[in-house]
């Protein structure tokens, strides 16, 4: 994140957030949301996503988040 927000990094930087929704690394989300200037620089780079795998996802922390709520998309 540190290195997304460094000017020298724009064009030439991107970020894979294909793990973050996993259990153990999904604290990240609350952080990534607000940001309006990195959603051209994110990609989901798994070719293989995993939605809904209860033990690597906690749906609960998602749904408190509200990811896709009309004020954030």
């Amino acid at each position: 994140m540190r290195l997304l927000d460094e000017p020298q990094s724009r064009g030439v930087l991107i970020g894979d957030i294909s793990s973050v929704v996993q259990a153990d690394r999904i604290d990240v989300i609350p952080t990534l949301l607000p940001r309006r200037d990195w959603p051209s620089r994110l990609l989901n780079g798994s070719e293989r996503p995993l939605p809904g795998l209860v033990p690597l996802i906690d749906l609960r922390k998602l749904g408190v988040w509200r990811p896709l709520d009309e004020n954030i998309v």
